[in-house]
Parts: structure tokens; sequence; C-alpha cells
């Protein structure tokens, strides 16, 4: 669950380490884990967001979160508030384009746009992760729906 902007980062380290071993970058299958969390009226769900929260707080540095659009005061006020009430404290301060910049979230066509900016940074294998849906079936359909476009 990094943003397309980390992927692309650590892509390019992935690119540098398969000169140094001799191989071609093309011959190898690029995957990533992608939050994911679709919805038929685009609305993102407080169980998506808390998980955003929870990854604010405790997974990822301000180094990284900075690179996915997050700004430090942000940061600050969201792990301020998580502190004192916890995730359900947390989601009032996580917006829909935090939730994008570490995953994809919303209309089926904007989880579709959202999957075709990790495959413009190079992602071969979406390894989606379908997060506070309630029809799994449904996510499911959505990125095949993309997959076969």
């Amino acid at each position: 669950g990094f943003s397309p902007e980390h992927t692309k980062k650590a892509i390019e380290n992935i690119k540098i380490g398969a000169e140094k071993a001799k191989r071609k970058f093309e011959d190898l299958d690029i995957a990533a884990y992608i939050l994911f969390s679709p919805s038929k009226d685009g609305t993102i769900s407080e169980a998506t967001k808390g998980f955003i929260s929870l990854c604010v707080t405790q997974f990822f540095d301000m180094e990284t979160l900075r690179l996915s659009g997050f700004k430090e005061d942000e940061v600050e006020k969201i792990k301020e508030s998580y502190t004192k009430g916890g995730y359900k404290e947390a989601v009032k301060y996580i917006t829909d384009d935090m939730v994008n910049a570490l995953g994809v979230a919303g209309t089926p066509e904007k989880c579709h746009e959202g999957l075709e900016r990790y495959e413009k940074v190079g992602v071969k294998i979406p390894i989606i992760l379908p997060l506070g849906v309630d029809d799994v079936k449904f996510a499911i359909n959505t990125a095949s729906e993309y997959a076969s476009s």
C-alpha cells in the first residue's frame, strides 16, 4: 500500500539493481500491493480511512508520506487525533485524496484511473487488496474490468 510516487522510486532502484546484476529490467515482473476500495457511489468507507490512519500513524515515515503528497501539519494532526481517540478520531482528518494517495478508492471509474497511475509508473502485476468493502465480489469485478480493458 504505497503511493504511485513511492512505487516509482522503488522501481528506479530495481532498475539499478537489475543493471548491477546484468539482468534486463524488461524481463522482470514488477508487482505491487494496492489498497483497493471501490464503491458504486464513490463513498470511501470509515474502515478504509481507518486503515489509512493506521498507515500514517504507525507504518510510514514522514519521507514516504511527503513523497505521497502529505503535508507535515496534516500528518501531525492525524497522529495527535489517533493518540487521543484511536482511528475513530483520526478518520475525521483523512481525506479522500489521502486515501487515493496511498491506494485506490472511489467509483469504479476512479479506481480504474488509480490502477492506471500504478501501471504508468511500471507496475505490471497489481496485487489488489480489497479494503473496507462490503461486497468483495464487486471489488474483484471492478479490478478485472480494468485488467480486461
